[in-house]
């Protein structure tokens, strides 16, 4: 797809611009955002969940923490 926009804005005068028409009117651009930003979804998902059960983690060490006698630290 590259290729095929790049040679089709080679001598146009606003090539950027031409660049971009050209991959949103790819009938791939769509399919391969979706598909990006499917991936992207799942692993902030997942990061979330992580991060969750870190904090969950860190707060029962606190509370452990929190809970134990002044005269043994």
């Amino acid at each position: 797809m590259l290729r095929i926009c790049s040679s089709k804005c080679k001598n146009t005068s606003s090539r950027q611009e031409c660049l971009e028409k050209c991959f949103r009117e790819s009938p791939f651009y769509s399919l391969e955002l979706s598909e990006l930003h499917s991936q992207i979804s799942e692993k902030l998902a997942d990061s979330a969940k992580n991060l969750y059960d870190e904090s969950e983690k860190l707060l029962l060490i606190a509370e452990e923490i929190h809970n134990q006698d002044l005269m043994y630290l």
